[in-house]
């Protein structure tokens, strides 16, 4: 626990811990200065835990507990309303109910506690992911993940609650590269990031919610949180872009999730299975390693800029024309697709380029958040309401010193 006064000797057991072949850290009140130097990852949290392993060529971090929000987010896209014609030749029982008013509703937090199995079944989930990538391990190589606690809502339009929840996991890879030029190369991929619907609360033909209608991933280097003023975000000095996925709007259903982008030794040789030697690796793009995602009913936006990542994933029909989801006369509400009423993962990556002589520990944001819908059929109006779920904000840090180069020949 760090908010006690830890003793150099303490530390030295963390940094000892980390260089074992497996171990599980627990650390307490954890500031990014109080992991060492051989640490991939680090990151202020209340309280986290970290699985090392390969020598620490391979460090897993998640982040439990809560944290302080961020004090401003963008407006929920503003209600939709529409008035039903009259038909008479339809003879329809409609019950008028009370409208209800413009008031944002309360989120309430269904919990917030450190859970013990969510934490277990993190640590479960790493030892599959672990071994794909066992040989690819050395002084020039590391790999890991920062992953959030899973957050869990309420979403409630509808007069009724419906349980929500958001999750984020980022995969991290760094590499001190010799081909195509010496510099660092560091790969961060959304995988398991996503927004979920439990089960809504009302799903019949004159009311259907909570859903979701967007989900939205962010991720940058700074040193702040930043919404409003994305332009404002440079990388930074001597970094670059390399590739970004998806990179441009995708058609309605599919969407391109990776890069392409991949780590090997140079020439294709092998690579040492000494995590402490260093190696000739080198950064290559291949179509064949650029992956697609089925995306049925939602359509994946990059709105990135700059050094500023930032994806969102919308409800097409919706997004489009709202009323498309209505029937012409009497309003019935179409069935909402599967991703807007359960779990709808948002897969991403970045690749960056940094200096070879980039040493620094490089901060990152993240922002998931979670917009959420109502639709209404009550005679003699119908429309959707929106609103923003949750979002939950988090900073880590990557370590780019803790790959090195192999002596020029």
């Amino acid at each position: 626990n760090f908010s006690e006064n830890l003793s150099e000797d303490d530390h030295n057991v963390v940094n000892e811990m980390l260089n074992k072949n497996k171990t599980i850290i627990c650390l307490e009140n954890a500031k990014k200065e109080h992991f060492p130097t051989n640490a991939l990852l680090a990151s202020d949290s209340e309280f986290c835990i970290i699985k090392s392993e390969a020598n620490g060529r391979r460090q897993h971090l998640l982040l439990l507990g809560q944290v302080e929000q961020a004090p401003e987010f963008q407006d929920a896209r503003a209600n939709d309303e529409g008035k039903i014609e009259e038909n008479k030749k339809a003879e329809r029982i409609q019950t008028i109910s009370q409208q209800q008013n413009n008031e944002t509703p309360t989120i309430a937090e269904v919990d917030s506690a450190i859970d013990v199995q969510k934490a277990l079944d993190w640590l479960g989930t790493l030892s599959i992911k672990s071994n794909d990538d066992m040989q690819l391990i050395n002084a020039s190589l590391a790999r890991g993940s920062v992953t959030i606690n899973p957050r869990n809502y309420i979403s409630d339009m509808n007069g009724e609650p419906t349980k929500a929840s958001l999750y984020a996991s980022f995969d991290v890879e760094l590499a001190a590269v010799v081909l195509p030029k010496r510099n660092k190369i560091l790969k961060m991929t959304s995988a398991l990031t996503y927004v979920r619907i439990e089960k809504m609360s009302k799903d019949n033909e004159d009311d259907r919610g909570d859903g979701t209608y967007e989900g939205s991933v962010i991720l940058y280097p700074g040193d702040k949180y930043i919404f409003a003023e994305r332009s404002s975000v440079q990388l930074p000095e001597g970094w670059r872009t390399i590739k970004i996925a998806p990179e441009t709007l995708n058609n309605a259903n599919t969407y391109t999730r990776t890069t392409g982008w991949t780590i090997g030794a140079e020439g294709g040789g092998e690579i040492s299975e000494n995590p402490k030697v260093t190696a000739k690796l080198s950064a290559s793009y291949s179509d064949s390693k650029s992956y697609s995602e089925t995306f049925t009913d939602f359509t994946a936006i990059n709105e990135s800029s700059n050094g500023y990542c930032y994806w969102r994933y919308v409800y097409t029909k919706v997004k489009d024309n709202w009323k498309d989801i209505f029937s012409n006369w009497v309003a019935d509400i179409e069935n909402f697709p599967n991703l807007a009423k359960s779990t709808m993962y948002m897969k991403n990556e970045v690749v960056y380029e940094a200096p070879q002589t980039e040493a620094s520990w490089q901060q990152f944001y993240t922002i998931i958040s979670h917009e959420t819908m109502y639709a209404h059929s009550h005679f003699p109006t119908y429309g959707i309401k929106y609103q923003w779920a949750n979002n939950v904000w988090r900073n880590f840090w990557v370590n780019m010193d803790l790959v090195a180069f192999p002596e020029k020949v």
